[in-house]
């Protein structure tokens, strides 16, 4: 089976059917960290999928049933990246309209590595090109849902912390 499709870029449209945490180093307790937030943050952790970038990084993605508006998407992923204290520099966001992604199975145009995806646990390469038939989508609803979750809970703690609160319990303070 043979990919000549590079990369993916959104040019026109205003939504996506994927996010993809673009890890642009080999630093695979990072990514750990990474799959253990998005799962903490409610998607299925056998729903997040993670695949070399055919250089030195990673990709950490979900797919999504159904469209998901970009805003929305870019918003989860400062969301994680900030909860993890992540640079933004090192892990970026992806797909954007001017930035592009190398696809899954195909090849890296400088390093000649295909872009397999890996054992999420392990980070082995999965050497199976089938292995895509198998991905699961999440669904977008419930995306949306967390996202707007975690947008309401950093609004608690944002605003507790500028009134010197403890914390915030269900929307009630705690001193």
């Amino acid at each position: 089976m043979s990919f000549s499709c590079q990369n993916f870029k959104t040019s026109f449209s205003r939504s996506t059917k994927f996010i993809c945490f673009d890890v642009d180093e080999h630093d695979e307790e990072k990514v750990h960290r990474l799959v253990d937030a998005v799962e903490a943050s409610g998607i299925d952790r056998d729903k997040i999928y993670v695949s070399s970038s055919g250089g030195k990084g990673f990709h950490v993605e979900v797919f999504f049933d159904c469209w998901v508006y970009n805003t929305v998407a870019e918003n989860y992923y400062r969301l994680i990246i900030d909860q993890c204290g992540f640079d933004k520099r090192k892990i970026e966001f992806r797909p954007t309209r001017s930035q592009a992604i190398k696809v899954p199975l195909s090849v890296h145009p400088k390093t000649g590595n295909r872009c397999w995806y890996m054992d999420r646990e392990t980070l082995e390469c999965i050497v199976d090109e089938t292995y895509v038939l198998s991905i699961e989508k999440f669904s977008a609803d419930a995306f949306n849902a967390i996202v707007y979750r975690m947008n309401k809970e950093k609004w608690y703690a944002d605003k507790a912390s500028a009134n010197g609160e403890v914390e915030i319990n269900n929307g009630k303070k705690v001193y």
